[in-house]
């Protein structure tokens, strides 16, 4: 089999003996989409520790002609690999699932020569087969609810079950899982990104937003799995809130952009309303340093409420904006009311009667933006990556 180095790091070797870890991952890269940012995050920080480390991924078709290094502004401390697999993911259900089976096959064969220490992967398939024809340890990264056989089969298999949230713990846990065999490892953030220190006003100047009316804004993927993400809500929500205000949201795909832009102006507020795609590390920076409040308006779907553990969040923390989110379970395992200003699910009335208060008491805002900015130094890739090899 023929393997295609994409990218090399720039020095690896002539050092004494590293532990190997192959990281297999079944996904596009570079990808918009936040699972490509915590992947690459992952390696970066495990190669940081010492480690040597290889991102496996499959060939697949990409409009985004950056290296994946440059995309996530990451060092190349690590070796990213394709696998010569074919691209039936725009065939539907039934080419992701033949697409999914032979790069789980193909990378069987890579493992079995190029020898590894540890496998790790958010992706059942690949460590399925992994288990049948290799002796190797595995941890496997568990990010949503699905529990089909080979899933059940992997987790029986792994070392160690990494989940993102307490809710996926008490699921594999109900699930006949040993609590001792999981570790709950949220998501990170790089802090410095994020902390730019740039005062409001000069973040508004920076990206053209308007000095004399507030912003909030919305950073990340407009849809997951098909779900919205409460974007609908904001639009409501704009016309009860008293102040003159502005409405931000980038991060969607083309064809949601659109979506979402004609839904702003069928509900009367696109003159209130920026919507973009995705922009790179250093300008969502900016964007979300210009706004006066940052926003996670999540509806009250299962994965949502009880499984998720949303990268943007901890984004926002590091950006020291005062954070107004949907008052979930999920958001409770990392936030509290003293470090967030919580709105009901779905109420477009409760989200501008709390950002109304939130514009008009910034002393309390201020409190509350503090201690977010203080959790969040527990919330880094590096503290993430040494929880789970210490557990």
């Amino acid at each position: 089999m023929v393997t295609k180095s994409i990218w090399a790091p720039d020095m690896l070797s002539n050092q004494a003996k590293k532990m190997k870890i192959t990281y297999i991952a079944n996904v596009r890269i570079p990808t918009e989409k936040a699972h490509g940012l915590q992947i690459i995050k992952m390696c970066e920080t495990l190669s940081k520790s010492g480690k040597e480390v290889v991102l496996v991924v499959p060939h697949r078709r990409n409009d985004i002609e950056e290296s994946p290094f440059c995309f996530y502004n990451v060092k190349n401390t690590f070796q990213i690999v394709t696998l010569p697999c074919l691209d039936l993911v725009s065939w539907g259900r039934v080419g992701y699932i033949c697409q999914s089976a032979l790069f789980a096959i193909l990378s069987v064969f890579y493992v079995f020569r190029k020898k590894t220490d540890l496998i790790y992967s958010r992706h059942s398939l690949p460590l399925f087969f992994c288990s049948f024809f290799l002796k190797i340890p595995f941890f496997y990264e568990v990010h949503v609810s699905r529990y089909n056989f080979s899933i059940r089969w992997v987790v029986k298999k792994c070392a160690s079950l990494i989940v993102i949230s307490n809710g996926l713990k008490k699921l594999m846990i109900e699930r006949g899982v040993s609590p001792e065999k999981i570790v709950v490892a949220p998501s990170g953030v790089e802090i410095k990104n994020f902390n730019i220190g740039l005062s409001l006003d000069e973040a508004k100047k920076k990206v053209n937003l308007p000095k004399n009316k507030f912003v909030f804004g919305y950073f990340g993927s407009f849809k997951t799995m098909g779900y919205e993400k409460g974007l609908r809500v904001v639009f409501e929500s704009l016309k009860k809130i008293k102040k003159p205000i502005i409405f931000v949201a980038l991060g969607g795909g083309f064809q949601d952009v659109k979506i979402y832009k004609k839904i702003a102006e069928e509900m009367g507020v696109s003159d209130r309303v920026i919507l973009g795609g995705r922009v790179d590390t250093s300008k969502l920076a900016i964007f979300q340093a210009a706004c006066d409040v940052l926003v996670m308006p999540f509806p009250q779907e299962v994965h949502y409420t009880n499984y998720m553990s949303p990268v943007k969040m901890f984004e926002y923390m590091a950006s020291r904006r005062p954070i107004v989110a949907s008052d979930l379970s999920s958001i409770r395992e990392v936030l509290s009311g003293d470090s967030c200003f919580f709105v009901k699910p779905g109420s477009s009335t409760d989200l501008a009667e709390v950002i109304d208060f939130v514009l008009s008491n910034t002393e309390k805002a201020e409190q509350k933006t503090s201690l977010a900015f203080e959790k969040v130094s527990d919330y880094t890739w590096e503290k993430r990556v040494d929880k789970i090899f210490r557990f």
